[in-house]
């Protein structure tokens, strides 16, 4: 009985040591502008060779960011806002088990241009708020009814 109870705590302990193990890292950084206040809503893109295709995250509204659970290796990371230029970090390392910081990143304004936005708006067909129903009848199409030629008939020619 002994030697169960031992072989078991022995067990768990090679569990819950192998569970432990972290194959990860993890890269943290904040985006201010040119006066040093926090910039929200940036995207933070990270690729690399270890990732298949690319990582992202955004700042919050104190301008931090937090990418977890990263594979090992050289990542280039680009922070990306509107109104601002693309910064590019290059070889930034993740290591196992570590969160990596970046530091506070700087983006400067950039003035953005677009152009001309023109919106052309169509009549509807229908009136979207209106119950009533309509339709027009044509004097060939009344000429060739088959039936008597009263006005109080022509509602059961429309549609319901």
């Amino acid at each position: 009985m002994r030697i169960v109870l031992l072989l078991l705590l022995a067990c768990s302990c090679a569990i819950s040591t192998a569970l432990a193990q972290d194959t990860r890292g993890n890269l943290q950084g904040r985006a201010l502008d040119d006066a040093g206040e926090p910039i929200a809503a940036v995207d933070v893109v990270l690729s690399g060779s270890e990732l298949p295709g690319t990582r992202a995250a955004a700042t919050n509204a104190e301008g931090y960011f937090h990418a977890p659970r990263l594979p090992v290796g050289y990542y280039t990371v680009e922070l990306r806002r509107l109104g601002y230029q693309t910064v590019v970090l290059d070889e930034v390392i993740i290591r196992l088990g570590r969160t990596t910081s970046v530091g506070d990143v700087r983006l400067a304004a950039a003035p953005v241009e677009m152009e001309a936005l023109v919106a052309t708006v169509e009549p509807l067909l229908i009136d979207p708020v209106s119950t009533a129903g309509g339709a027009n009848l044509t004097p060939a199409l009344y000429e060739n009814l088959p039936m008597a030629r009263d006005y109080q008939l022509m509602t059961t020619l429309l549609p319901q």
